[in-house]
């Protein structure tokens, strides 16, 4: 059954490059996915049913994406950034995303704005331990909310998901690195001061946040950011 349902969405997300998810139909689904149009609506539905159920897979694959980059790092902060880049890149260069994104928005802008609760729950518990354990290393102010700092890690990457920077080129990893290395020192700071202390010694140029900063590799992490788009 599981093979069948990714089968159908397989063949939904190539109407949907092809022809943009209103011009898709049912048939033109069923006939790509060598099944019937009764098979489809069985297992996942009508064609805003065959949206809904493409961007939940194709959600799920970023989050097993994201965890399995966590794992190539260490340093909360180094963690978190690398989080953000590599979502942005990763739907950047998704071409379903793009071609909804560029072609369709009203099919996948809700999930990254007014509906993207699901998507901000799913980064809480994802990026929450990681603060947790920089919270407990002292890289990160000790007063600082797990959920806040995941949540605002998530609205980031969704903002540079959705809208065009006029500063950086988001499709280059190391100016987008840099962005929101930036951005996370500004933000730390701040947490610090708020808190009656500086997130950087005194003395010191550069802190627990810079260091772990300044030691992320500029190297382009892995993902889909290179796919091509598939014209229609």
């Amino acid at each position: 059954m599981v093979e069948l349902r990714d089968g159908i969405l397989d063949a939904a997300a190539d109407c949907f490059l092809r022809y943009g998810p209103w011009r898709t139909t049912v048939a033109e689904v069923a006939a790509l996915a060598g099944c019937s149009r009764p098979t489809v609506y069985k297992h996942v539905g009508d064609r805003d049913g065959l949206a809904a159920a493409l961007l939940e897979r194709e959600w799920g694959r970023l989050r097993r994406a994201v965890t399995a980059e966590l794992d190539r790092h260490t340093g909360a902060v180094a963690k978190l950034v690398e989080a953000v880049v590599f979502s942005v890149q990763y739907v950047r260069g998704h071409p379903v995303f793009q071609r909804l994104l560029a072609y369709e928005p009203q099919a996948v802008l809700p999930g990254l704005t007014t509906q993207a609760q699901p998507v901000l729950r799913a980064a809480i518990d994802l990026l929450g331990p990681v603060v947790d354990e920089g919270r407990a290393r002292g890289e990160l102010p000790d007063g600082v909310d797990p959920a806040v700092v995941a949540e605002w890690c998530a609205r980031l990457a969704l903002s540079l998901m959705a809208t065009p920077s006029v500063t950086v080129d988001l499709d280059d990893p190391v100016a987008l690195r840099r962005m929101v290395q930036d951005l996370f020192h500004v933000a730390l700071g701040s947490a610090g001061r708020r808190r009656g202390r500086s997130s950087i010694p005194a003395g010191s140029s550069a802190g627990p946040a810079r260091s772990s900063l300044s030691s992320l590799s500029p190297t382009t992490t892995g993902g889909p950011a290179g796919a091509r788009r598939r014209s229609r």
